[in-house]
């Protein structure tokens, strides 16, 4: 009797689940090619595969992996000014603690170059993950994000060789 429950339990951890997520346009190219679908299949083993398909037809197929109770931060804004001016910068980091936006603004006299970095930290239950993709037309993609491990929910950014960028909800 302990044999088969144990069994059943293995074979309830290898049991593929689909996880479907939407990509939200971040920058004008993607704005060209709107919303895209996105889907995780999560077998319980810390990765999967992950697959987008374009407006085009394009299947973008690949694999994702997460890595538990870890930090990472996504997200560098620069600003370079020269002569007399007035410069702003804004930077968004997409982490496992949440999402962290800086802004900066100053004066600059002859030439100038300032970069702001976020930061954001590990929340006790999350995880971080990257993806990679290809497709089979020529583009390629990736994604960063962090999943909640409780409710497997998520977000991130993706960047495509096309230069789309789009922000991830799952």
């Amino acid at each position: 009797m302990k044999r088969i429950y144990i069994m059943a339990i293995i074979a309830m951890t290898l049991t593929a689940c689909a996880k479907t997520g939407t990509l939200y346009p971040a920058n004008k190219q993607a704005e060209k090619i709107g919303p895209l679908g996105i889907e995780f299949t999560m077998y319980g083993t810390g990765g999967g595969p992950v697959q987008v398909i374009m407006p085009s037809g394009e299947v973008l197929k690949g694999e994702f992996r997460v890595q538990n109770n870890s930090v990472f931060n996504y997200g560098t804004a620069s600003t370079t000014a020269s002569g007399s001016a007035v410069s702003t910068g804004h930077a968004t980091a997409y982490g496992s603690g949440g999402v962290v936006n800086a802004n900066s603004t100053g004066t600059t006299y002859g030439t100038a170059h300032a970069t702001t970095n976020a930061f954001s930290q590990s929340t006790p239950g999350s995880r971080n993950g990257m993806c990679a993709m290809v497709g089979d037309k020529g583009t390629n993609g990736s994604c960063e994000f962090f999943v909640n491990g409780f409710t497997t929910n998520g977000g991130g950014g993706c960047k495509f060789s096309n230069g789309a960028e789009y922000n991830l909800m799952f």
